[in-house]
């Protein structure tokens, strides 16, 4: 195949110096680099181009010694080369990256990765590829990629200034072929989970983990200060092993990034926690969740709303209130008044039907085992709410795809330091009748302890409290 350029020139055309040295014969003076060109023909197969029409004598030269050149001469021109055949893409397919979430104007956490196949459905390796786009800001790096020898190439996207979807092309320049377009949304907010996933993690589990993850974005909207990690981070203590909390020399926090793995010890079904705390609120910087695959797959629609609850304590909600939350049950014993009188938050449970509630306000669980009190809303009175108990008094998981993410809840993530848009909460009404109630008592006993196959068990006493977690093997 050979790559060329059609072109005609009508006008005063200047040529370089090597050019006009293709037009002298020897001992002639060189002559003035303008010629009356009026057309070249495009290239041949053999790589050489015919000029049409004869090449002028040099302009306002009438006494050049330069002989005319005659129509047929063959010239080689610049634009005009021989090459082997370049490969060619029957397709070009999208490998990953596609349809991620982030702020406007931010890098996306993954790249665009894309790649040719022909028509065999072999990778197409040493392919041009262009990356554009026509969002206003799109930033592509790099505009132009050379497939590797799987067929692929690889770009970072930063999405442009407008909220709402945004496409990428990549396409094969200078020639029509196949095209792919990458989509992403641009969020109009600027916090930020950033998740890093193992890569035993499902993509169907992943997609639902996002979508948790995008819950709390949407609410929680103002930016958090950047962290770097001059020395890197490596995680240790309960973290140790969360390679995906890694980070190296230099490394950037923003705003919050979540480590999700699959959990390699069989006997337990899930853990989470911390692995590193900002100095100010809100605090949560660097946090994990590691699950049993099992769980993933037996939660099935219930996963994206189980998320959203277990980021959202990741977030602080619960742990982080400190003295806001009034007569925690770990101070004051089961059946305590344990509630968060947050104004903001307590107008919101009002306006959700809560006015009629003769009980302190907001309340906050206050019996059940000692990891569901204190942390949770009030599940006589809000459990169809995103925060209430996770579990019910037998310890099975509620099915969370019916739950609101309120705005009580929102206003209690402000409260610990979040800036928060209350319009993007989810409608929320009470369950009805709200009257005052008397907390039902907790029977001691052999209780599973969020294993659905039963094989961690804790142990209670007669306040709830937990004496013993045994692991059956």
């Amino acid at each position: 195949m050979v790559v060329c350029y059609r072109f005609a020139i009508g006008a005063d055309t200047r040529l370089s110096s090597s050019f006009s040295k293709a037009f002298r014969k020897p001992g002639t003076i060189a002559p003035p680099s303008v010629y009356k060109i009026s057309s070249v023909s495009s290239c041949h197969s053999d790589g050489i181009s015919v000029m049409s029409r004869s090449a002028r004598q040099p302009m306002g030269h009438p006494g050049s010694l330069v002989t005319p050149l005659t129509a047929g001469v063959l010239l080689a021109l610049a634009g005009c080369v021989t090459s082997p055949d370049l490969p060619e893409a029957a397709v070009i397919e999208i490998v990953s990256g596609e349809d991620q979430i982030q702020g406007r104007g931010r890098v996306l956490h993954e790249p665009v990765v894309v790649r040719a196949l022909d028509e065999a459905g072999l990778p197409v390796a040493g392919l041009r590829l262009r990356f554009s786009s026509f969002d206003p800001g799109t930033v592509v790096d790099p505009q132009s990629v050379t497939t590797d020898s799987l067929g692929q190439a690889a770009v970072s996207w930063t999405l442009g200034h407008v909220a709402g979807t945004q496409t990428l092309t990549a396409s094969v320049p200078t020639r029509r072929g196949p095209i792919a377009e990458v989509t992403a949304t641009a969020r109009p907010g600027d916090f930020d989970i950033h998740i890093v996933f193992d890569n035993a993690v499902a993509v169907e589990h992943r997609t639902a983990i996002r979508n948790a993850a995008e819950r709390w974005s949407a609410v929680l909207v103002g930016d958090l200060p950047d962290r770097v990690f001059e020395r890197g981070f490596v995680p240790a203590y309960h973290c140790q092993g969360v390679e995906e909390l890694a980070i190296p020399p230099g490394g950037v926090v923003d705003d919050v990034r979540l480590g999700v793995r699959i959990e390699r010890d069989r006997d337990l079904a899930y853990r989470l926690g911390h692995c590193a705390r900002r100095e100010t609120e809100p605090l949560t910087m660097l946090a994990f969740w590691s699950v049993g695959a099992g769980i993933l797959d037996a939660t099935g629609a219930d996963l994206e709303g189980w998320t959203t609850h277990l980021i959202g304590h990741l977030l602080g909600f619960g742990w982080a209130w400190g003295d806001r939350r009034r007569n925690a049950v770990r101070d004051e014993g089961l059946g305590a008044d344990t509630h968060f009188p947050h104004p903001a938050a307590v107008a919101a449970f009002d306006a959700a039907g809560g006015a009629a509630w003769t009980g302190s306000k907001v309340p906050v669980q206050n019996h059940g085992p000692q990891w569901l009190v204190d942390v949770h809303w009030r599940e006589s009175l809000m459990s169809n709410e995103i925060m209430s108990p996770d579990y019910t008094e037998d310890l099975q998981l509620k099915p969370f795809r019916e739950m609101s993410l309120s705005a009580i809840t929102v206003q209690a993530m402000a409260a610990i330091g979040y800036e928060v848009d209350v319009s993007e909460a989810d409608a929320y009404t009470l369950p009805t009748p709200v009257v005052a109630a008397e907390p039902t008592a907790w029977r001691p006993g052999f209780r599973r302890w969020g294993d659905p196959e039963n094989r961690t068990v804790a142990i209670f006493d007669a306040s709830g409290r937990v004496v013993s977690v045994t692991r059956r093997r």
